[in-house]
């Protein structure tokens, strides 16, 4: 679909091209996940995934950057031939290195009605439930950034388009401190304190972007300083909650991340549609939105971590769902 999209001849065409690459383009994070639960349960898998969110976390940040730059060397068809070349190593990874990580295979796992029953067990657990919004209202946040900054740092702040990357760099960073210092504590101070911890962050971060906007600061950095710490804080919740979202679910951990994954991406879009329709040419509406993200991940990741705490162990090798302080 990536190639073919290079010979479009027609928005229409394109956009078709388009949603048949994001369909097989899904696959590489929910298979990650999964693969990662299968090898893995509680704090090891949180830490696998935290060191896989300094990649897949990091891509939708950096993708403009290098979008735009083979856009402006080799036209609009370059970043499509890029994307084509990825697919191919995709490709060859997974024929040489990749091997079945599911030892008991089910048969009846893609089955219409055997879904529709795994996805409504995954709906009525409140465990995954509120891990599942804490790192969809995590990542909101972060696609928020990604949708509005560039209306925000260089329509309303006037920076220049050579300088927006520079910026861009700088949350970049914010999300890879976040996701190497989850790698390291939460085998120490577990899954559930991580994600309190990240949301705290979130929201903290959030309020003093608003503060500063609300005081009149019209500074680059009064958007990207604080932002810098709320991307730190996706890479403290979202891959932490990722793993306590399917820690409890070994039996479909492929369709846990799926539906995780869904959700993920639609409120994504949602609060990205949401920027675009609030900018007034300020920062207010921008940061109101991002700081809204950070106190629902708080709100919600209060009950969500003590429910997790209490739970009881997925697996009997395993410690508890998002065990705390060395489980």
């Amino acid at each position: 679909a990536s190639f073919a999209c290079t010979i479009a001849q027609s928005v229409e065409m394109l956009i078709g091209l388009r949603f048949f690459q994001a369909v097989g383009a899904s696959a590489g994070p929910v298979l990650a996940r999964a693969i990662a639960r299968d090898l893995h349960g509680g704090d090891k898998a949180a830490r696998m995934l935290s060191a896989m969110g300094s990649v897949m976390g990091l891509v939708p940040a950096i993708a403009p950057i290098i979008g735009g730059y083979l856009e402006i060397w080799w036209g609009w068809h370059a970043s499509f031939l890029f994307v084509g070349l990825i697919g191919i190593v995709a490709i060859a990874a997974l024929v040489l290195k990749i091997a079945e990580s599911l030892h008991s295979p089910d048969p009846e796992a893609l089955q219409p009605l055997h879904l529709a029953k795994n996805f409504r067990s995954l709906l009525r657990d409140r465990i995954y439930l509120g891990y599942m919004a804490c790192g969809c209202f995590s990542f909101a946040g972060l696609f928020a950034f990604i949708s509005g900054s560039s209306f925000v740092l260089q329509g309303v702040f006037g920076v220049a388009a050579e300088n927006f990357g520079l910026y861009f760099a700088l949350v970049c960073l914010g999300y890879v401190a976040g996701t190497q210092i989850a790698t390291r504590l939460t085998m120490r101070v577990g899954l559930a304190r991580m994600v309190w911890f990240g949301a705290l962050l979130a929201a903290a971060s959030g309020i003093v972007m608003v503060g500063l906007a609300l005081g009149g600061v019209d500074r680059p950095m009064a958007v990207v300083g604080p932002h810098i710490f709320f991307m730190a804080s996706v890479g403290m919740v979202l891959p932490q909650s990722i793993a306590g979202a399917l820690t409890p679910f070994p039996h479909m951990a492929g369709a846990a991340s799926s539906l995780f994954g869904f959700v993920q991406m639609s409120c994504a879009a949602l609060v990205g549609a949401l920027v675009g329709r609030s900018f007034d040419g300020t920062q207010l509406p921008l940061t109101l939105i991002i700081c809204g993200c950070g106190l629902l991940t708080l709100v919600i990741a209060v009950p969500a971590t003590q429910k997790g705490r209490r739970a009881s162990p997925a697996e009997p090798e395993q410690a508890s769902v998002p065990s705390i302080a060395g489980d």
